[in-house]
């Protein structure tokens, strides 16, 4: 989580550190997993390797237990109702970071289900070259007029993933998903910005998506 000044007394934080995300990302680009999740094709594309489901469970049940980790490293993530990236609108509550010490970190698949079946020299190289590409945010300063209405709007964090092109999400009422492209790319966060102060899929007051 980097933590971002803009002047005028605005800060938001920009999140590309969510491990759990990146190795169910990883497990759903190796195994086929989740095929109706609407998200882009990842960037970089990792080498699955020698990944693959092992036996004992059907294709569904991974499926089943992949779905569940998504929904539960999201409910983390947001601070207040969202709906969860790549799936249709349905609301969720968000319950927030706090947890419990020893208690294992929700959405984690290595926690739930271990690493059988998962390259881990692969997944680990695909790792670090996604701590390269976070390093071209480390020091940015995110200054343009729109942005800076857009956090002075209510704003307050954007959390990136490793997808290819535009991509915008609103997770909640103050937290965006992005692709790391549409954060890097002047002109595609200043599309993306442009879509959030129209309040392009904003809750009205039922809850319900715009």
């Amino acid at each position: 989580m980097q933590p971002n000044d803009p002047g005028a007394g605005l800060s938001f934080s920009i999140n590309d550190q969510m491990r759990p995300l990146a190795m169910l990302l990883f497990v759903r680009q190796a195994w086929g997993l989740a095929g109706d999740l609407d998200l882009p094709p990842l960037d970089p594309m990792p080498d699955p390797g020698a990944s693959a489901p092992p036996p004992g469970a059907e294709v569904s049940v991974w499926n089943e237990r992949w779905d569940r980790l998504w929904l539960e490293a999201w409910e983390v993530e947001a601070s207040g109702e969202f709906v969860v990236p790549g799936r249709p609108a349905q609301r969720h509550p968000g319950r927030g970071p706090e947890m419990e010490d020893g208690q294992p970190a929700p959405g984690c698949w290595a926690n739930a289900y271990g690493e059988d079946g998962i390259d881990m020299q692969r997944f680990q190289a695909w790792d670090r070259e996604l701590d390269r590409l976070r390093g071209a945010f480390l020091g940015t300063s995110f200054r343009e007029p729109r942005f800076m209405q857009a956090v002075a709007g209510g704003l307050s964090e954007f959390i990136l993933l490793p997808c290819a092109g535009y991509y915008l999400h609103r997770l909640g009422a103050h937290q965006v998903v992005l692709s790391w492209q549409t954060m890097a790319d002047p002109g595609l966060r200043r599309r993306a910005i442009d879509e959030w102060l129209r309040g392009d899929g904003r809750p009205d007051p039922d809850g319900v998506l715009q």
